[in-house]
């Protein structure tokens, strides 16, 4: 009998498709001045960049300043100038809906198409104290998180838009802006400490007797008022060779303006603002 050699042909492995994660944001524009009109963008993190760039295709409908001088910018493709600033203002809607962020950055008017329509820079980063923690692949700014993404989705419009819409339904990011405003609209008054002391269902009846009398020894402090401090005085000391520092606060959501108002007020009525 014959023998046979066992030959076992294979087909080539298929290359797994290598995903690259990036520091990418979805954000929203104010393009015009006067009555605000929001546009999305595409925004690259960028711990490389000392400054922040806008492209100057988003720009022509806002005040722009002539720099005394061009600022060059190093690239892999290449290098380019710029002469232009301009004071944008931007939404970082994956962070927070509400939080209008006010920023002058340089304006690129290049012809070259760029998968980025902004890119922020250290300056901006340091600023907000945002972070980038690849270990992790997520972003971070004050309590929230945002996952890395694939570069992919720049050269996909449909993609981009379903990301956004998807920001929109987000019930983590609705409750989170909900809070915001219930903190704001908080309703401060007297405390009724007898329905309070009655409401208290895991106690015994006795139980809620000695809880009311114990808040009613302390009621001054469930009065809906500030307190006033009875301690020492404090004195703080300031060097004579350092420069007050002042930064621009950031803009009042319009949807926050109402609730704002109506805290703010109700802090002057208390002298804690005048």
């Amino acid at each position: 009998m014959d023998s046979y050699a066992l030959v076992e042909i294979r087909r080539p492995r298929k290359k797994a498709k290598i995903i690259h994660l990036a520091p990418i944001l979805i954000g929203e524009l104010n393009i015009r001045l006067g009555r605000s009109k929001y546009r999305a963008i595409r925004i690259l993190l960028d711990s490389g960049t000392t400054s922040s760039i806008v492209m100057g295709r988003l720009t022509k409908k806002l005040r722009m300043s002539q720099t005394t001088h061009s600022t060059k910018w190093s690239t892999k493709a290449g290098v380019f100038e710029t002469n232009k600033t301009c004071k944008v203002q931007f939404i970082l809607p994956e962070f927070d809906q509400n939080k209008i962020i006010e920023w002058t950055m340089h304006v690129d008017d290049s012809t070259s198409n760029s998968n980025y329509d902004m890119i922020i820079g250290t300056d901006l980063m340091v600023e907000l104290g945002m972070n980038i923690e690849f270990d992790r692949q997520v972003m971070t700014w004050e309590q929230a998180t945002v996952p890395l993404k694939n570069r992919d989705i720049l050269s996909d419009v449909d993609m981009l838009n379903e990301i956004h819409e998807q920001i929109y339904t987000s019930d983590e990011l609705n409750q989170m802006s909900d809070r915001q405003a219930r903190i704001l609209d908080a309703d401060y008054h007297a405390a009724n400490l007898e329905k309070v002391a009655a409401e208290s269902k895991h106690l015994t009846l006795d139980e809620q007797v000695q809880l009311f009398n114990l808040l009613r020894q302390y009621e001054y402090l469930f009065d809906g008022t500030l307190g006033k401090w009875k301690g020492r005085p404090v004195d703080i000391e300031l060097k004579d060779d350092v420069k007050p520092y002042h930064a621009k606060p950031y803009p009042i959501p319009h949807s926050l303006k109402t609730t704002t108002r109506k805290e703010c007020d109700r802090l002057c009525k208390l002298g804690v603002l005048r």
